[in-house]
């Protein structure tokens, strides 16, 4: 396993990369003679993109990705595990992208690609 969201498992095979950005919430504010002052405003953001691919022939089966938009639809934050056992905290799933292809005579596909996106949620 290399992360945990929510119970949704994303294993070695998956070719899992992720991208990670963030934003301080600081701003500032011109002060007398223009000096600034900077202030924290909010707690910031933090976003995370994973990207990788499901392998239905090899395990995963053409329904892999359904639970992860079951838990897109139910709107709540997920706790985001590593496998060594960090925590990175509670995020929510703002989007799934899910690109099926290489499809067989019986209406099955043998790749699937997707794309999350999520936001890190403080409450």
């Amino acid at each position: 396993m290399i992360l945990n969201l929510g119970g949704f498992l994303f294993e070695v095979r998956h070719g899992v990369s992720v991208e990670m950005s963030a934003t301080s919430g600081i701003n500032s504010n011109e002060r007398i003679n223009n000096n600034v002052a900077h202030y924290r405003a909010n707690l910031g953001r933090t976003n995370l993109n994973l990207t990788g691919r499901t392998l239905p022939n090899s395990g995963d089966g053409n329904k892999k990705l359904k639970k992860l938009w079951q838990l897109m639809r139910e709107a709540k934050p997920l706790s985001l595990v590593a496998g060594d056992g960090k925590y990175y905290g509670k995020f929510v799933i703002l989007e799934i992208n899910e690109t099926r292809s290489v499809w067989t005579n019986d209406a099955k596909f043998l790749t699937q690609e997707f794309a999350l996106s999520l936001e890190q949620s403080y409450v």
